[in-house]
């Protein structure tokens, strides 16, 4: 089972790859593109080139509607100001149908729109077709050092204003 993965990394051209998500049994050994399943025990490395021989589907993630999100969202909101927590955040997975020219146009849309962003398309017979954009590089490793960034804590390069209480902390 060949899986495609695209992505751009900001200031980069386009990467396209065709190879496999390959079990893994260390991920922290494994250089490269990873996925794992969502409770995280399952971890998968992207392998060019490579085929699956046979791919046991991650879980697959529970998508909701917008106004079940709102009331889900109502009743995280009551629960961090009963448990006093000062961050978290709360997501949904939003499903639409897709094929191939989609998802490739959808890719070239958010690589044009957002050119300072992280951009990824993964297409794949059993986990399905993800796409996102992000600000926020994980990790960056150059030379045997690791850097991460806080999407919290950034702006524009160009702004001049000080740093405010939330993004110092």
């Amino acid at each position: 089972m060949q899986a495609t993965l695209k992505y751009r990394i900001p200031g980069q051209p386009i990467v396209e790859l065709h190879g496999a998500f390959c079990l893994l049994d260390n991920p922290q050994s494994f250089e490269g593109f990873l996925l794992s399943d969502f409770q995280a025990q399952k971890f998968y490395g992207f392998v060019e080139g490579a085929s699956e021989p046979g791919f046991q589907s991650p879980q697959q993630p529970i998508v909701i509607s917008e106004d079940a999100y709102l009331n889900l969202a109502h009743e995280f909101i009551h629960y961090l100001q009963d448990l006093n927590i000062g961050k978290a955040i709360l997501s949904r997975v939003k499903a639409i149908p897709a094929n191939h020219t989609t998802q490739n146009d959808l890719f070239l849309q958010l690589e044009v729109n957002y050119p300072n962003a992280f951009c990824y398309s993964i297409e794949h017979s059993h986990i399905g077709n993800w796409i996102g954009a992000t600000p926020e590089i994980l990790l960056s490793v150059s030379n045997g050092v690791g850097a991460t960034m806080s999407l919290a804590g950034t702006k524009p390069v160009n702004d001049k204003q000080a740093w405010g209480e939330k993004e110092l902390h």
